[in-house]
């Protein structure tokens, strides 16, 4: 059973902390099967701990690398996201059920929903399974999420997006909340030294002769 985030006043704050962000999505229904299962929750979407616990360690080794050899962390790098894709490519209880590939997309995220454009309205209330790929990290969000809003947009975007759809996370486990916080803190501080760095630049040329 997943150990779930509280919902009560007194839950974290930083877990409404919002961010616009471009990451590679796809979402689908639940299956009748996987509904039943997420009903009684049931519905397994954490990784392996054995796994994660490898990842800690491939990521420590990696900063090693990078200081001692940067060209061989390059490599070490690249055979890490590879073996990356294809332990995600085995998971094909929830892959099968796709059918549309991962879409490059703006989002608005935070580690309690997250809201998207879509070419078709979503109902109210459906329970999604939406899987994220977070490419500043390279990391994989696999969640379920109920639908809370769908609204016409002004001005239809790519890929025949007329709606904004915005989903609230159900049932997020809690290590993957926290996971989400500090993507989006440290997203948050990347935007902030890219506009200070901006200034800082503008400034410069200003004072030029």
């Amino acid at each position: 059973m997943n150990q779930t985030v509280p919902t009560d006043s007194g839950a974290d704050r930083r877990r409404f902390f919002r961010i616009a962000d471009t990451v590679s999505l796809r979402f689908r229904p639940l299956s009748l099967s996987e509904k039943q299962l997420w009903l009684e929750d049931e519905l397994n979407l954490e990784p392996d701990p054995n796994v994660q616990a490898l990842d800690a360690e491939i990521s420590a080794e990696l900063e090693r690398l990078k200081s001692c050899s940067p060209e061989l962390s390059v490599m070490a790098e690249l055979l890490n996201t590879k073996l990356e894709m294809l332990a995600e490519s085995t998971n094909a209880n929830l892959d099968a059920g796709f059918k549309q590939p991962y879409r490059t997309i703006n989002v608005s995220l935070s580690a309690c929903g997250i809201g998207f454009p879509v070419a078709e309205p979503l109902e109210q209330d459906m329970i999604l399974l939406v899987d994220a790929l977070l490419t500043a990290e390279n990391k994989r969000v696999l969640v379920t999420g109920r639908v809370v809003g769908c609204d016409s947009l002004s001005i239809p975007g790519p890929h025949g997006h007329k709606y904004m759809t915005r989903i609230n996370f159900e049932r997020i486990d809690e290590r993957l909340s926290e996971d989400l916080i500090q993507y989006i803190l440290q997203q948050q501080r990347r935007i902030l030294a890219a506009q200070r760095l901006a200034e800082e630049e503008k400034e410069l040329v200003s004072l030029r002769p």
